[in-house]
């Protein structure tokens, strides 16, 4: 039988996070929100990996660490209202970067954009702050309407990007 004090959640309180995302800048010619923000379900934080290099020499093997190769892409999921602002906003930037109907696309440089993420706490206080730089949209998700049900409409927008700055 585990004693109290090594049960999760009984010596240290759950914690909940709050994902707030603001489009700091977004690429010309889209039509957004000015500084569109709205509040993420779920956000997956870029890992960060390096390439190892291995020196060898005679019975000698030395591995050390090389560049950094991180994730480059960052999934949000968010909670759709009633209008439906967030996800035509996301819209209007998907047909920016390239319309399959007449084929005109637009190079990375002029759908780029810059995309503010910030963890928050249940008090809403900042713990960490992410800025995707030349973030363009890779994903956005389809969404399924029906009449069969009433729950609220989930969107996951899909983000590539060149660099992070983490604050």
């Amino acid at each position: 039988m585990p004693e109290l004090s090594t049960i999760a959640g009984i010596v240290e309180p759950l914690r909940t996070y709050n994902w707030e995302v603001q489009v700091v800048r977004s690429p010309s010619g889209v039509n957004l929100p000015d500084n569109l923000r709205f509040r993420a379900r779920s956000c997956s934080v870029p890992g960060k990996s390096f390439d190892t290099i291995e020196v060898q020499y005679k019975w000698m093997t030395w591995r050390v660490h090389g560049r950094e190769s991180s994730d480059k892409t960052v999934e949000i999921t968010f909670w759709e209202g009633v209008d439906m602002a967030v996800y035509n906003a996301l819209d209007n930037w998907r047909k920016a970067v390239g319309d399959w109907l007449t084929g005109r696309q637009k190079t990375k440089a002029e759908v780029s954009g810059d995309i503010q993420i910030q963890l928050q706490d249940s008090q809403e206080r900042s713990i960490k702050t992410f800025v995707l730089k030349n973030a363009y949209l890779q994903d956005l998700a389809a969404i399924e309407l029906s009449y069969d049900t009433s729950a609220v409409v989930e969107v996951r927008a899909t983000f590539v990007f060149d660099w992070i700055e983490e604050r």
